[in-house]
């Protein structure tokens, strides 16, 4: 398989892959000879879809794994006591007279021999030896962590960076200074080690991820104690989990790389993830691929399948394979037209029988016009949806939801002067609030269109009033932080930048890094791009030179951290390239 930095590679026990051969520009099924000496069809993927599949096939097996090890021995129910919910009572050093980190980083040091020997005991009380190793089955775990660990004191630097980027600044929010990790075996141990806490009062913080997994399947607890006066952490582990910790970690982080903006939660990608199942762990085109997988699942049809792998290769929410998810859904309409699937009901609508059937294959035909847009095939594109928009007026009626909105497609697949476009959404807009109301997300993604066709056609201030609409809705029903209503806000800001009013842009630009910086992380790469546009702004508009060079390092920064030599090197081209800076420079007076 073609090394690529920026992918995670299957398990190091997985079987070698093939290279494959090139890709074309749309997947195609091709003949080759099975292990049973037949002719097998296959599907030649392109590389980087085939090592995406691969991993989320990993990630898929890791849950399962996961889950399996909590029912044989995490099922008593002991982590649900009402004693061992999540609480907090303190999250700040309230004991400490530490002026600064320097100062606290003292106080650490000081408190490490009691924070040890306090820890010991507590093992040693729920019967276990701290300095005995670790087994799973009889093996000692692969890292050889001994059933007590003490970790060094957390890095200078690294605790500056927290404290910086997290806490605003303040060290005394820094609870991690001190900390070590317990590994046991059993349920009733790690409910031991939490009540042997409880019973000499040194626990302040529990965060009962046992009793609350998180989307992953990952278990385990997070603590703080209190230790003479200092906070330290404890992270609790059962051993099975811990042993699979490290390969779940590598693929989550595959899979947040994967889809930055997400769907509306990472919970419900998993879910679709998780629905897929085991799609194969090898590269090439032999048994066990990825490409003889998807060929079999095209062969057997299996809708639940083929429409949740649509969704994950799509552009939409996926990772933009948008020829793939025109094969897929081709197919998952052919299986509807010749009277295969049938629902009982459709999810939502209360609708069954036969016109269940109906209105799961006109579903179909909306996401095959929207595949086919992807493509860039806009014939097929409108053909499609005009299928699904006769039938959905007969069906549900000509203001119904699924009808208003593949209206809404038909116009933006049709060619059109932007003059007429905009007339014609304006007019679709009103028609679906009539019909749907104002905060209806159908209609809240039309008015965000119809706002970026007036910004892209310089009518800045109409633009500006379609898009606060807009936000003003999407904040009441998705939420201030939700990607959508943060890219609206975004674009408010560029249109107050083409009207020339900084501040107000500044507002804007800012309020959707903060929500950005909120549900991605500060150093994602779509952040970095929000840091750009604020960058801009203090250049060109609001001609804080100093101000701009310091977000152009900061976003420089992140693209080399995340984006590797290549992404580096095009990422400077475009936003510090040498004439940016040397602008900047001479703005303020700097001499090279």
């Amino acid at each position: 398989m073609p090394h690529n930095p920026d992918l995670v590679p299957p398990p190091a026990d997985a079987p070698a892959a093939a290279i494959p051969p090139p890709a074309p520009k749309r997947p195609s099924l091709v003949k080759i000879p099975s292990v049973r000496g037949e002719e097998e069809e296959v599907m030649i993927l392109m590389p980087t879809t085939e090592i995406k599949l691969i991993n989320l096939t990993g990630f898929n097996m890791s849950k399962m794994k996961l889950e399996e090890i909590a029912r044989l021995y995490l099922s008593g129910g002991l982590m649900a006591k009402e004693e061992f919910q999540n609480f907090k009572k303190t999250s700040v050093q309230e004991d400490s007279n530490a002026k600064d980190i320097d100062e606290l980083f003292v106080e650490a040091e000081e408190v490490l021999p009691v924070f040890k020997q306090t820890m010991q005991d507590i093992v040693e009380a729920v019967g276990l030896s701290p300095d005995d190793l670790v087994m799973v089955d009889g093996t000692a775990l692969h890292s050889g962590e001994t059933v007590l660990t003490f970790a060094p004191l957390k890095g200078a630097e690294r605790a500056k960076q927290k404290m910086k980027d997290d806490y605003e600044g303040n060290h005394l929010c820094l609870l991690d200074l001190v900390r070590c990790s317990i590994i046991v075996e059993t349920e009733e141990q790690i409910t031991g080690v939490l009540q042997k806490m409880l019973d000499i009062g040194i626990l302040v913080r529990l965060k009962n991820r046992f009793a609350n997994p998180l989307p992953t399947g990952m278990r385990d607890c997070l603590l703080n104690v209190k230790v003479d006066g200092h906070v330290a952490e404890v992270q609790v582990h059962q051993a099975n989990v811990f042993e699979e910790k490290h390969t779940m970690h590598i693929y989550y982080k595959f899979f947040r790389e994967m889809f930055p903006n997400g769907a509306d939660s990472y919970e419900e990608l998993m879910k679709q993830v998780a629905a897929l199942g085991n799609l194969g762990t090898e590269g090439g085109q032999g048994e066990g691929s990825v490409a003889w997988g998807i060929a079999k699942l095209l062969k057997e049809g299996d809708l639940g399948r083929l429409r949740g792998l649509a969704s994950l290769v799509g552009k939409r929410i996926g990772f933009g394979d948008v020829a793939l998810e025109l094969v897929l859904r081709k197919r998952i309409a052919e299986i509807l037209e010749g009277g295969g699937g049938g629902v009982v009901g459709r999810e939502g609508e209360g609708v069954e029988g036969e016109e269940g059937r109906k209105l799961e294959l006109l579903d179909a035909y909306f996401e095959l016009g929207n595949a086919y847009d992807g493509v860039r095939d806009f014939d097929e594109c409108r053909k499609y949806y005009q299928k699904a928009k006769v039938g959905y007026e007969e069906v549900m009626g000509t203001e119904s939801e699924k009808a208003l909105e593949v209206t809404y497609k038909l116009i933006m697949a049709t060619k059109m002067s932007e003059g007429e476009r905009i007339d014609k959404l304006k007019a679709l807009v009103e028609r679906m609030v009539g019909a749907l109301g104002e905060e209806n997300i159908v209609t809240l993604n039309t008015l965000n269109s119809l706002g970026a066709r007036l910004r892209e056609n310089g009518e800045y201030e109409e633009a500006r009033k379609v898009y606060e609409r807009c936000l003003a809705g999407r904040e009441k029903v998705l939420g201030v932080d939700h990607k959508d209503t943060l890219g609206t806000g975004n674009n408010l800001g560029v249109v107050y930048r083409r009207l020339e009013n900084y501040e107000k842009a500044l507002e804007y630009y800012e309020r959707a890094l903060k929500g950005k910086e909120k549900t991605l992380g500060k150093s994602h790469p779509n952040i970095l791009n929000s840091v750009m546009n604020i960058a801009v702004l203090y250049m060109d508009g609001l001609k804080d030179y100093g101000k701009a060079e310091e977000l152009y390092q900061r976003a420089l920064k992140g693209f080399e951290a995340q984006l590797g030599k290549i992404m580096k090197i095009q990422r400077c081209v475009q936003i510090t390239s040498t004439n940016v800076l040397r602008k900047v420079k001479t703005k303020i007076g700097w001499k090279s």
